[in-house]
């Protein structure tokens, strides 16, 4: 890994724990080895996303299509990191799903054609490696990989560092970013 290589933590929020609105299944068993690489000298760069919702976001159960139970409002203490995790350590923290009217999964877009802030600081540092880890791997973490690999970042999965709402989905996300050319670590 070079000074041309960031981390993207992608949210990692109290929410997606297993005490949270939203609980991802083994969530808070990856922030271990997360603090670690956020520890590591390799990565120029170590940057969080966190869903950072309005409390009638569209995704919500009664506001939407997607039925999600509310969750990361704004902050609230779901929408905060968990306590464990090297807060103190990321350069900057994007974030995403602002918008009432748009559900969004990717940490590069807060709505369709309206992107976040991260593609501009990412090119500001000159980053080319982009490593990726976090929740949950089905929606959040799949679309930001997906849309690094569009914005013709060299895309690195780290796989023990995500967890997925449904285990058994795994292989096939895998194989899926695969073909559109990450590298699952």
């Amino acid at each position: 890994m070079s000074s041309n290589s960031a981390l993207l933590v992608v949210d990692m929020q109290n929410d997606f724990m297993p005490w949270g609105a939203l609980p991802v299944p083994k969530s808070s068993e990856i922030i271990p080895l997360i603090n670690e690489a956020l520890i590591s000298p390799r990565f120029a760069l170590k940057i969080a996303s966190k869903d950072a919702h309005p409390k009638d976001h569209v995704s919500f159960e009664n506001n939407g299509v997607s039925g999600w139970p509310v969750h990361c409002v704004e902050n609230s203490q779901g929408f905060e990191f968990p306590s464990l995790l090297k807060k103190e350590k990321f350069d900057f923290v994007i974030r995403k799903g602002r918008l009432k009217e748009s559900d969004s999964y990717s940490a590069f877009y807060n709505a369709p054609g309206q992107q976040t802030e991260l593609l501009d600081r990412l090119n500001e540092k000159q980053i080319s490696d982009l490593f990726i880890c976090g929740i949950a791997l089905e929606y959040c973490v799949k679309e930001t990989v997906l849309d690094a690999l569009r914005n013709k970042f060299n895309v690195f999965v780290l796989k023990d560092l995500i967890r997925p709402i449904f285990e058994e989905e795994t292989a096939k996300i895998h194989k899926k970013l695969e073909s559109k050319g990450a590298v699952i670590l």
